[in-house]
């Protein structure tokens, strides 16, 4: 029988030299890698990231969490998502435009898109989406679009209602109010009787902005006309300034000149308070942390004035930098999470916080809790910061930089005459609307 020593031999040196020939190219592309800080074709990933807010009810961001994973496992990619306070998007944003560098979807809310508009990508998808979501509301339009380009994705809106205590409103004999003036009476009797207080912010923080513009769009006053001209020097906006004064020195204290966006629901949590003027976020909250609380509360919507009912519409958006990396795959995270069951299932998980910006969203179980079901209707009195003038840098300039809420504390506290107070935002606005 014929040995096969020799061929074994002869195979190992083969074997020894492919395998210091592999090891060689392995160190020398190790080192590039090290040396570039590229990862090997075969390892990249596709990432996009985006920037979102710290939801004041957590269940929306556990969805948009999952929905991440779900869309990378789909796509063979990753979706990163970083949430930041709402308050920290004022630096943050701008920041990354100005170094044009940052996330690929970015968080807009209000009238932002319309500040950062330069930067944002067109989302060429828009009009389809809207066909399929049965149409757009004003209020998107007015928020997403700039000279006619959607340049942001609603994803949804905020409605604004009065948030009370059923409990207290019975022990007291006051029935549920339908206007401003209701509501300021009904609040000083139950404070009177048991010292349950009312809460309006009267400070820089976007409830105050909220709340404020709907009471001088209710008494028929507002910062500008149809055509930008500013009109806030009127009787009507003393009426609506006379009408907080009152509500101030009847049924608040003090604290409201320090509130921040949370405060109203810690105020109301707290059990002090007969009602508040803030979204469903205090009810979510109360569900699951103060089930007593939860029991009793009712909500309504925006209370009524001599001109009508105003609320002040919230959205919430999204749009994406022209110099993001990831452009496509942004447009197709935000497609992705924008599919109607997503949205109806965010809008249940929010108990209603989560409003849609579009009309399909009007199918959607509103009546499955009667005590937010009148929110529906939110939506059709609803304005733009700005109204009625067009929702545009201006309306944001003048949101951002608190003109409203300081007019209103000046007089409520004291600190400015009626007079001196309207002449103040007067100035004020013009400046914002001729520089």
């Amino acid at each position: 029988m014929k040995s096969n020593q020799p061929s074994l031999m002869a195979d190992a040196a083969v074997n020894r030299r492919q395998f210091l020939k592999t090891a060689a190219g392995t160190t020398a592309g190790l080192a590039g890698i090290l040396m570039t800080h590229t990862p090997p074709v075969y390892a990249a990933t596709r990432t996009v990231t985006m920037l979102s807010l710290n939801h004041f009810v957590p269940a929306s961001d556990e969805n948009l969490r999952g929905w991440a994973r779900q869309f990378g496992k789909e796509n063979k990619c990753r979706v990163k998502v970083d949430f930041i306070p709402h308050r920290d998007s004022y630096v943050k944003i701008p920041k990354e435009q100005e170094t044009r560098k940052g996330h690929d979807i970015v968080l807009l809310f209000f009238t932002k898109p319309h500040l950062h508009h330069q930067d944002l990508e067109t989302l060429d998808f828009m009009d389809e989406l809207g066909q399929k979501l049965g149409g757009w509301y004003d209020l998107a339009r007015e928020a997403g679009q700039v000279d006619g380009r959607w340049v942001a994705l609603p994803w949804f809106y905020i409605p604004m209602p009065m948030t009370y205590r059923e409990d207290l409103f019975k022990k007291h004999n006051q029935e549920t109010p339908t206007t401003w003036e209701g509501w300021q009476q009904a609040g000083k009797a139950i404070k009177d009787a048991d010292g349950s207080k009312v809460g309006i912010a009267l400070s820089q923080t976007e409830d105050a902005n909220i709340s404020l513009y709907s009471i001088l769009w209710s008494y028929g006053a507002s910062t500008v006309d149809k055509e930008q001209q500013v009109t806030i020097n009127s009787p009507e906006t003393r009426q609506a300034l006379d009408y907080m004064k009152t509500l101030y020195e009847t049924c608040m204290t003090n604290e409201v000149l320090s509130w921040d966006d949370s405060s109203n629901n810690q105020a109301f949590l707290g059990g002090k308070y007969s009602w508040v003027h803030n979204a469903t976020s205090i009810y979510n909250i109360a569900r699951e942390k103060v089930p007593d609380i939860y029991e009793v509360t009712n909500h309504t919507l925006t209370p009524s004035g001599p001109a009508g009912q105003h609320g002040t519409a919230i959205p919430i958006n999204y749009g994406i930098w022209n110099f993001a990396e990831e452009k496509e795959l942004a447009k197709e995270f935000l497609l992705y999470i924008s599919d109607v069951k997503r949205l109806e299932e965010n809008f249940h998980a929010t108990m209603t916080y989560n409003a849609p910006p579009f009309k399909a969203g009007d199918q959607f179980d509103w009546d499955r809790d009667p005590k937010t079901a009148a929110l529906k209707d939110y939506a059709k009195t609803a304005h733009m910061m700005g109204w009625p003038g067009p929702a545009n840098i201006k309306a944001e300039q003048t949101r951002a930089a608190w003109i409203v809420p300081n007019m209103f504390t000046f007089y409520a506290t004291g600190q400015k005459s009626l007079d001196d107070s309207v002449s103040w935002a007067e100035s004020e606005l013009q400046r914002a609307y001729k520089g």
